[in-house]
C-alpha cells in the first residue's frame, strides 16, 4: 500500500537535511544548537534509519586500537559559538 500527499508549505530555513538517519539526526541536532533555522525531512516517518528499521547498528568502539585514541566521537563535539 502507497500513500501520497499533497502539501505545501512555505517556510524557509537555513539548513534543510534530507534523511533522518544517524548522520541526517546529528547534522540538523548540530545546526539547531548552533543557532540555524531546521528542516529535517524523512520519508519513512521515523527516525533511525536502519538503525530503527532493520537495528543495524556499529557495534564497535570507534577507536584506533594501534595508537589506543578515539577517532570518531559524538554530538557533544558539535562547535557552539
Amino acid at each position: 500500500m502507497q500513500f501520497k500527499i499533497n502539501c505545501t508549505i512555505e517556510e524557509s530555513y537555513d539548513v534543510v537535511v534530507c534523511g533522518g538517519g544517524p548522520a541526517g539526526f546529528s547534522a540538523a541536532l548540530c545546526a539547531a544548537r548552533n543557532g540555524a533555522h531546521v528542516a529535517l525531512v524523512e520519508q519513512m516517518g521515523y527516525l533511525g534509519g536502519a538503525v530503527t528499521n532493520a537495528f543495524v547498528c556499529v557495534w564497535h568502539t570507534l577507536h584506533d586500537t594501534t595508537h589506543n585514541k578515539q577517532i570518531i566521537s559524538g554530538l557533544k563535539q558539535c562547535a557552539t559559538k
